[in-house]
């Protein structure tokens, strides 16, 4: 059993925790153990079903028995019950005598109304580390809604699945979206309350009073192999750790015509096209074991409406072990081979579902489109944004709260 006790005051927002620890624990698990913290206060509380204790049990459950239960649930995309597809509307609804407001309906922002029937939000939505994974936007908010309302707010922190490795380009702030709110790299190896303590420091987000109830029981450096504990989906389409190293650099494939494997049971392994010419890529052929594979995008919970619903598709599908870093590199350099081989010109390749192009949006900036569409080396462009995660790494370490 360790005591560990830790303070920041270096502005006005502060960090003060004082709890026993044994063996691994979320700051969920923390919070429960110290109930008292919660005695006479009217709280909301953001999460979803995969917000657990280190055993697996609902937190929201352990609060009601606890008999400190929040006055309402936030839950951002995909809904408290993990069962909306990326980009379904959320609605709201109840758990028990709760009330769920949704931040991915009908706003994305806490309702002034209700910010003004409490005195503190809580927030425990399990992340992954990539930047655009939602949750971390809907955290952005929640700091604003806070801000607004001089309410403060707690963070309990979990460790970053992918560990402390820092990977791809910083976010232009141009390119700024739900999907890239942040300018961070595309995996910034921080914590939840790492991230939140660097957006205050370095003036991304306005000066609240924060706290955060830390994890403890392993490194910040440990990915989710050292945790010891079952893999719990923090979305429809990550289903394991393995797709969750994939999708680091497999998502950029939702700016493009391909499709990136939603509608399957193997969303990020497998991509592909109605048009076999894919193959002409010769990806198979890669360091990363893949086999061509034929497959059908089917409409399902996790994914209702995916590219090619109910068509044929050729493509490839990871069968080798998915390498704990350097999926974006991998990843980058497919789509280019690929791009290049199915002779489409860029407006068709990189698919414009909004008023700017999609994939700017999830890589942060148009070099990468402009790289590729112009045949150009993506080694240059991966030099650079090495560089940038270098720096970026550099620069957070003013942040870490963990050893």
């Amino acid at each position: 059993m360790k005591r560990f006790y830790f303070i920041i005051s270096s502005l006005s927002y502060f960090i003060v925790v004082n709890f026993v620890f044994a063996g691994l624990q979320f700051g969920a698990d923390s919070l429960l153990k110290n109930i008292d913290l919660l005695r006479d206060k009217s709280y909301a509380i953001c999460i979803n079903k995969s917000s657990r204790l280190a055993d697996g049990q609902l937190l929201i459950d352990a609060l009601i028995a606890a008999n400190n239960p929040p006055v309402y649930i936030f839950t951002p995309e995909h809904g408290f019950d993990l069962e909306k597809g990326a980009g379904q509307k959320v609605d709201d609804g109840n758990y028990g005598n709760v009330p769920i407001l949704s931040l991915y309906g009908k706003t994305k922002i806490p309702p002034d109304s209700v910010m003004e029937q409490i005195d503190l939000l809580i927030y425990d939505l399990p992340d992954i580390g990539v930047r655009y994974f939602t949750y971390i936007s809907t955290l952005k908010y929640l700091v604003d809604a806070c801000h607004r309302h001089k309410i403060p707010l707690w963070i309990l922190d979990r460790p970053n699945p992918l560990g402390d490795i820092v990977e791809g380009p910083l976010l232009d702030l141009s390119y700024k979206s739900f999907v890239g709110i942040w300018p961070i790299p595309i995996r910034y190896g921080l914590t939840s309350g790492e991230l939140v303590m660097m957006g205050i420091g370095e003036g991304w987000l306005p000066d609240i009073k924060v706290q955060i109830i830390p994890f403890k029981g392993i490194s910040r450096k440990s990915d989710f192999t050292s945790w010891d504990i079952a893999w719990r989906a923090p979305s429809p389409n990550l289903p394991d750790y393995e797709t969750l190293k994939a999708y680091v650099g497999q998502c950029l494939w939702e700016g493009s015509i391909i499709s990136e494997g939603r509608g399957t049971v193997k969303p990020f392994i497998r991509f592909g096209f109605p048009d076999s010419t894919i193959w002409d890529a010769g990806l198979e052929t890669d360091s990363l074991l893949l086999r061509k594979i034929v497959f059908t995008p089917l409409s399902i919970s996790a994914a209702p409406y995916p590219k090619f619903k109910n068509e044929k598709c050729y493509g490839y599908e990871i069968v080798g072990s998915i390498p704990s870093i350097g999926m974006l590199n991998i990843s980058i350099e497919w789509m280019s081979r690929i791009f290049e081989v199915m002779e489409l010109e860029p407006e068709v390749f990189f698919i414009r579902p909004v008023k700017k192009i999609f994939i700017d949006q999830l890589y942060g900036s148009d070099s990468l489109r402009t790289y590729i569409s112009s045949g150009s080396s993506t080694l240059k462009l991966e030099v650079k944004y090495q560089k940038e995660a270098a720096d970026f790494k550099r620069r957070s370490a003013n942040y870490w709260l963990y050893p």
